[in-house]
């Protein structure tokens, strides 16, 4: 009976090895319809207060999906279309709302108190849905910076915000209520942290919340 070549077994062995780990690799769960994190890195913490006035913190999500986003309560465009878009994922996900967490930390820390992100999200119908969190200017600057977000203020016509500490005897009732309506321009990221605290992508408007669920779906598996 004629023989094989010496090693010949081994070689397809260890050919068979090395296209299972990459059959497997590819098989692995996770997002495919955002941005996608080939390197997924922890998720940084934060300790913030909710809409309720408890404590939050992000590791309180730890065993399940979360889905992080920034926000303000008074914000006339972009955080209105998040929020839609977030609760049409919730309501998307059915049984698996469960295994999710939605989080939206505020860039507002001015006038987002615990009562404005209450009324927030009594209004948007996501009081018991997700989690607004909100805190104090120092509390809330390394979480910004922690997930690249640059909140910064500007009037209607680009104008900066007024200094609060500026004199007030002289100003009109309505030059102060027109001083008051600043928005504050920032991006609205939606990102996605798996079971185990790991990022593993991102979504940017515009994007399909059908696409943010199967994302998430990916990722309860």
């Amino acid at each position: 009976m004629a023989k094989g070549r010496p090693g010949a077994g081994l070689l397809l062995k260890s050919v068979a090895v090395a296209l299972a780990a990459v059959l497997a690799a590819c098989s692995q769960p996770g997002p495919s319809e955002g941005t996608i994190f080939e390197d997924p890195k922890p998720a940084p913490g934060f300790s913030l207060v909710n809409q309720f006035g408890d404590p939050a913190d992000l590791a309180d999500f730890q065993g399940r999906v979360a889905v992080l986003t920034f926000l303000y309560t008074a914000c006339p465009d972009i955080c209105p279309v998040v929020t839609s878009h977030l609760r049409d994922a919730y309501e998307i996900l059915g049984e698996d709302a469960r295994e999710v967490g939605l989080i939206a930390v505020s860039v507002d820390p001015d006038r987002d108190s615990v009562k404005e992100a209450y009324d927030y999200s009594e209004r948007w119908r996501m009081i018991d849905r997700w989690s607004f969190l909100v805190g104090e200017e120092a509390d809330l600057e390394p979480v910004w910076a922690a997930y690249y977000i640059d909140p910064t203020e500007a009037g209607p016509q680009g104008s900066p915000r007024r200094d609060a500490n500026a004199a007030r005897g002289g100003v009109s009732t309505l030059a102060e209520d027109i001083a008051e309506a600043y928005t504050i321009t920032h991006s609205a990221p939606v990102y996605l942290i798996d079971r185990e605290g790991l990022l593993r992508g991102l979504h940017t408007l515009p994007f399909d919340p059908e696409a943010l669920v199967k994302d998430i779906r990916a990722l309860l598996r």
